[in-house]
């Protein structure tokens, strides 16, 4: 598999649809091949605990994290004015930013509220 990622990178882009990291570990082996994995997240469905698993599955086989998409994310929750911003930081900004130490709890935290993302 590995053999037949790199051919195709060299190509091009290459996007690859797996299933879902926690239920099986294809994903994590596919993940390990490729230059990144980004993990999709139900938007009031998935507990952060669930989340933080997965990114914990992603790190055990050395596989690199590279974001998270919102999946029905609700257009009621959503300013228009604020739906269109986006903006670009260096990895080190993010990982130390207010957001992610809010957003990525101890696990000890985690066990007593396994809230939904």
């Amino acid at each position: 598999m590995g053999e037949l990622i790199r051919e195709l990178a060299a190509r091009g882009m290459v996007i690859i649809d797996a299933p879902p990291l926690l239920p099986v570990t294809d994903a994590a082996i596919v993940a390990h091949q490729a230059d990144g994995a980004i993990v999709a997240v139900s938007t009031g469905r998935t507990l952060d605990t669930e989340l933080s698993s997965a990114l914990e599955h992603l790190r055990a086989v050395h596989a690199r994290p590279l974001g998270v998409i919102l999946n029905r994310v609700s257009r009621r929750n959503v300013g228009s004015g604020n739906y269109a911003r986006y903006g670009y930081a260096p990895d080190d900004y993010v990982e130390n930013s207010e957001a992610t130490r809010k957003g990525l709890r101890s696990d000890k935290s985690q066990a007593k509220d396994s809230s939904a993302v």
